[in-house]
């Protein structure tokens, strides 16, 4: 399919440079394709205010240097019972405290 796009030149030549593609169509492609993608992930169910401030009571979280999207994360992980990864001591110290096994 052919058509017409206006596109801002400036964020194609960075487009062009961070993915070392040479031609727009390419660019074009690759972000459809990527905004595709990104619909298509599965979603996870969400842990509610309440339930946060539950799992920060009952698990004694409080005090430890987690902040509340740590502790949203760490709900919804536990929730689904996906797998997680991080780099950070105390996510992953709070995590180990909980018995739940980061990868």
């Amino acid at each position: 399919m052919r058509t017409t796009l206006v596109l801002n030149d400036t964020l194609v030549v960075e487009a062009m440079r961070q993915t070392g593609l040479k031609e727009k169509t390419a660019v074009v492609h690759l972000g459809l394709k990527a905004l595709t993608d990104l619909q298509s992930l599965p979603a996870i169910a969400t842990a509610s205010f309440s339930e946060c401030l539950e799992l920060i009571e009952l698990r004694k979280l409080h005090g430890l240097g987690l902040g509340w999207n740590d502790v949203q994360f760490l709900g919804c992980a536990l929730m689904e019972n996906i797998p997680i990864w991080t780099n950070d001591k105390r996510f992953r110290d709070a995590a180990d405290s909980l018995g739940y096994s980061l990868t």
